[in-house]
């Protein structure tokens, strides 16, 4: 029993602590590293944004830089004397070829112009026709007249071309717009510079960069993360530089990025997350606005000298950025999960020495009691905490049970003397209710014959006043009568106070009787308290003091039924008590009349005694005579209804003892009943 006990506090305390412990620990900790892998993947799309932003920005400021390199270069190109003296004679082929030198050296030195040509302005109307190695080239007003990619582009640009309008308009350069070039397809923009002399605009020099030589130096080989890269867009969606080379320049491939180009040419978001190729990506956007190159101090609303903006984006798979906040989490759940079942075994080894170990002791001691009635169990509290408080309330309480259990065998001692006492003294009221029911049986048939003679003096009164001849005879034989008469009536007199006094000594047997009926209670009310106390201590010792708890129940109940047949017994003992003293006042007014019958018997007497001598000459003493003796007769009846009237109170009082003596024995069985219960514990 005591091991199932053990295994039960084992799987109700630890296991069952434990099971709940673990789980709550290591959500705490997922719920922990799940907040951080939010906090650090926000963190991480802040970082990578700002990083983003930063290569976006120097990539502009690098494109802006070598913008202005080039436009340095082609104004530096059209104030080149060689340049300026070719504009001002196109036809001179030696001015040409001096110019034509100049160029090619400028284009041999930067690679990455595909073409370095000078533009004329001609009268409206002219043209210019150039040999060009025996080949016959025709330039228009704007068209190139002198270029570095043998003559290929001669005659080529015209009035239609921005730069060429923005030139003979007054600009000092201009910026075109990325475009495919004539040779070999590369994207390509133009820098135009005015050929100036006195002030006029007599030419242009123009640079073309290839656009794809500064993509692949500030954009190609950046890589933002694993797979992250930039790209850059113009203000009229054209894809300029790509990874993928195909979108660039392409009306046709351009739709594959319509969703996003649009979100950028919208401008809402320096930033944004936007589906890619089923693949979230982060984008961060720079740009490069028209009125970046344009003049400090230039008018509003005057033309820019750039053609398009230019738009740098950055973009980068959204797995990428937040995979380190993902490796962390699975880390710190991992650790999470060691570190709770680490805490799980440290708090196993708390709960069970701190816990389940005193639990066990207390559930033995506890046990011990209910089985073996053992109370001189005791429980060592060492610690201060609540089970320590709770092993030192246990002590207590079994203290108390063993001073109450030692209190209810005194107590039960006590009260089975006073039910001996009880019984002895109910069979010596009921033999002396005996006697004085056969005595009041003997009175009442000496009322009865004295209720005769009664008669049978009133008969012979009747017969002396009829025949007054016979008064002689009938006065001494009622001499004779009265003698007999005051003998019976001192007898009945004497048997009276004898009536009067059994009856006053039964009174004062009856309240003793009550007094031991009140000792009963007594005792009854002092076991329901011990036993209610017994109750109270129980229910405070919770699952532990349930079984002491039905003890006291049925201690407590057997204490209510001593209660209620002690309080039946005073009932029956104060009916008793009223009935004989209503049966000494009977008596005492019986032996009054007794008394009152006496003096009148005697004064009858002593009337027949004169009457003997004059009743033949007074008949009227005679009727006083029968009067005298018809009181007497009414006296005795009156007597003999009294005495009847005792006889029945004395059959009640009999009954009421027989039911005492049932009271009596019912306070013995349940008096058994408790020192039995009592003799279970040992203190």
């Amino acid at each position: 029993m005591f091991g199932k006990q053990k295994q039960a506090l084992q799987t109700s305390l630890s296991f069952r602590f434990l099971r709940w412990i673990i789980p709550l620990v290591t959500v705490s900790f997922v719920a922990f590293g799940v907040a951080g892998f939010f906090v650090t993947r926000a963190s991480l799309v802040s970082f990578s944004q700002q990083s983003s932003t930063l290569l976006t920005d120097q990539t502009r400021v690098a494109l802006v830089n070598w913008i202005h390199d080039q436009i340095y270069l082609a104004q530096s190109i059209a104030a080149n004397p060689k340049v300026v003296h070719a504009c001002l004679n196109p036809t001179d082929d030696k001015a040409r070829a001096e110019a034509r030198a100049y160029l090619q050296g400028i284009h041999d030195r930067y690679q990455y112009y595909e073409n370095v040509p000078v533009g004329i302005r001609l009268p409206e109307g002219q043209s210019l026709t150039i040999d060009y190695e025996g080949q016959q080239k025709v330039v228009r007003n704007g068209g190139f007249f002198l270029d570095t990619v043998q003559g290929r582009t001669l005659g080529k640009a015209s009035l239609d071309l921005n730069y060429v309008r923005a030139m003979f308009d007054g600009a000092p350069y201009y910026v075109s717009h990325v475009y495919p070039s004539l040779l070999r397809g590369n994207p390509l923009f133009v820098v135009a510079a005015p050929v100036k002399s006195d002030g006029r605009v007599i030419g242009y020099a123009l640079v073309a960069p290839r656009m794809d030589y500064f993509t692949d130096l500030f954009l190609d080989k950046v890589k933002i993360g694993d797979s992250g890269y930039l790209m850059m867009f113009d203000e009229n969606r054209q894809v300029v530089a790509h990874p993928d080379k195909r979108l660039i320049l392409n009306d046709k491939e351009k739709e594959k990025v319509a969703q996003l180009t649009h979100r950028i040419l919208d401008g809402a978001d320096q930033s944004f997350f936007e589906t890619y190729e089923d693949v979230e990506k982060l984008y961060v956007v720079s740009r490069l606005t028209k009125n970046t190159f344009d003049p400090p101090g230039a008018a509003a609303g005057s033309a820019h000298l750039m053609a398009n903006d230019w738009y740098i984006v950055s973009g980068q798979p959204k797995s990428e950025i937040v995979r380190a906040s993902t490796t962390q989490v699975y880390s710190y759940l991992g650790f999470s999960i060691l570190l709770s079942v680490f805490l799980g075994a440290l708090l196993y080894r708390h709960t069970t020495r701190t816990i389940t170990q005193p639990l066990l002791e207390l559930t033995r001691a506890a046990g011990e009691i209910v089985r073996s009635g053992d109370l001189t169990q005791k429980i060592d509290a060492h610690s201060n905490d609540e089970i320590g408080e709770l092993s030192r309330t246990f002590n207590q309480m079994v203290d108390r049970l063993r001073e109450m259990a030692s209190s209810l065998r005194q107590s039960l001692a006590s009260l089975v003397e006073a039910v001996t006492n009880l019984e002895a003294t109910n069979a010596d009221q009921r033999e002396t209710i005996t006697r004085q029911a056969a005595a009041l049986q003997e009175t009442q048939v000496t009322a009865q014959e004295i209720k005769q003679t009664s008669n049978m003096a009133a008969q012979k009164a009747e017969v002396v006043l009829k025949v007054a001849s016979e008064a002689d005879e009938i006065g001494r034989s009622g001499e004779t009568s009265i003698e007999q008469t005051l003998t019976w009536l001192a007898d009945i007199r004497t048997e009276a106070s004898d009536i009067s006094t059994k009856i006053g000594e039964l009174g004062a047997r009856t309240r003793q009787i009550g007094h031991i009926t009140q000792s009963v209670r007594d005792l009854a009310d002092q076991s329901n308290m011990l036993a209610l106390n017994a109750a109270i201590e129980a229910v405070r010792s919770g699952e532990h003091g349930k079984g002491f708890g039905v003890v006291a129940r049925e201690i407590r109940s057997l204490a209510d039924q001593s209660i209620q047949a002690t309080h039946r017994v005073s009932d029956v003992l104060d009916d008793t008590a009223n009935a004989i003293t209503s049966t000494i006042a009977i008596s005492e007014k019986g032996a009054q009349k007794i008394d009152s019958g006496l003096t009148q018997v005697r004064t009858s007497g002593e009337t027949l005694r004169r009457l003997s001598n004059i009743v033949r000459e007074n008949s009227a003493a005679v009727r006083q005579i029968a009067a005298a003796v018809s009181q007497q007769d009414a006296g005795i009846a009156q007597i003999f209804g009294s005495v009847t009237e005792l006889s029945k109170a004395v059959d009640d009082t009999v009954k009421r003892v027989e039911t005492t003596d049932r009271a009596t024995e019912a306070v013995k069985s349940v008096t058994a009943q408790v020192e039995g219960i009592i003799k279970e514990y040992r203190v």
